[in-house]
């Protein structure tokens, strides 16, 4: 399940890096401003908590990031291992040094990122989509880390504190193809949810949950999505060599 936020775009990810446009939970412009000076960019990031003493983040991009304010982590209830979260942070030092090094950060924002398992519906009992939902949901990036698949997407609610369902289901019947593609379904659940605005979310999905993943001839997933213009969209994403 997930929260639905407005989304706030706060800057695009390096080259090279898929995921990602940015967002918060309420507008930051003006500890923005107070943070950079004109000389400093920021940076947003998927990672993983990997250390709580102190605070201490496995990023995606840049390697392991150390926070000089955590207490952002308590305040957003981040502040358990294994929790995944988006961040836009600014180095204390040249953020191209190598990411076995690990960096000091200032932490602008955060956003707590739902982790979900894989539906495998191959072996059971009920292989009923319909029981997911499929509403409109619009994938406008993806990533495969280390442990996750990270999917950015899209949709309409209503921003009354409802909760939205995105499952990614393993359908039956789905196996690896000739090009070591998985094919792969998200589905949104909006409950009865009557849409007055476009939001964004981000998911990750624990590979482990996929056991092709672990196979040596698995490239990436094709993604199945109902976008609203195509009931049968597919998004890909290949994983990094």
């Amino acid at each position: 399940m997930i929260k639905i936020i407005r989304k706030i775009m706060l800057g695009g990810l390096m080259a090279g890096y898929t995921l990602m446009s940015g967002c918060m939970e309420k507008d930051y412009s003006d500890d923005l401003s107070a943070s950079l000076d004109g000389t400093n960019a920021y940076y947003p990031t998927l990672g993983t908590v990997e250390d709580v003493d102190p605070i201490t983040i496995a990023s995606d991009t840049y390697g392991t990031l150390i926070p000089t304010n955590p207490e952002v982590f308590e305040k957003s209830g981040a502040d358990s291992i294994g929790q995944r979260v988006f961040l836009n942070v600014v180095f204390q030092s040249d953020p191209h040094n190598p990411i076995s090094t690990a960096q000091e950060v200032i932490v602008l924002n955060l956003y707590n990122i739902p982790t979900r398992a894989a539906t495998d519906l191959r072996e059971a009992e009920d292989n009923d989509l319909n029981r997911f939902g499929n509403d409109p949901v619009q994938i406008t990036g993806s990533s495969i880390s280390k442990e996750h698949l990270n999917i950015e997407f899209n949709f309409k609610g209503s921003g009354n504190n409802n909760i939205h369902d995105f499952t990614l289901i393993l359908p039956e019947g789905t196996e690896l193809d000739n090009r070591g593609m998985l094919l792969v379904e998200l589905r949104h659940d909006a409950k009865s949810d009557t849409p007055t605005g476009w939001y964004w979310g981000v998911t990750s999905f624990t590979l482990k949950s996929i056991p092709e993943y672990q196979q040596n001839n698995f490239q990436g997933f094709l993604i199945k999505y109902n976008s609203g213009a195509d009931s049968q969209a597919v998004w890909e994403v290949k994983k990094s060599n």
